[in-house]
């Protein structure tokens, strides 16, 4: 990963990251890396898992939802 990092969120197995623009899955145990390049216009501030989704709030004064089992 080569951005900072302004958010993380355990989600069952993997650990999620909000960066400067991009969304990072990480795998807790084989460290493989999913980005989501563009998933915000700004910096990711808060990330919180429930109910399956991964909420995403950034500076782009907007909030998306993730399906943390199909994205």
């Amino acid at each position: 990963v080569k951005e900072s990092l302004y958010s993380a969120c355990l989600v069952k197995d993997e650990m999620w990251f909000g960066g400067e623009y991009t969304l990072f899955r990480v795998h807790t145990s084989s460290y493989a890396v999913t980005k989501y390049n563009g998933a915000h216009s700004a910096a990711i501030n808060a990330l919180v898992f429930t109910n399956g989704a991964v909420w995403s709030a950034s500076q782009d004064a907007k909030i998306k939802v993730w399906n943390a089992r199909t994205c």
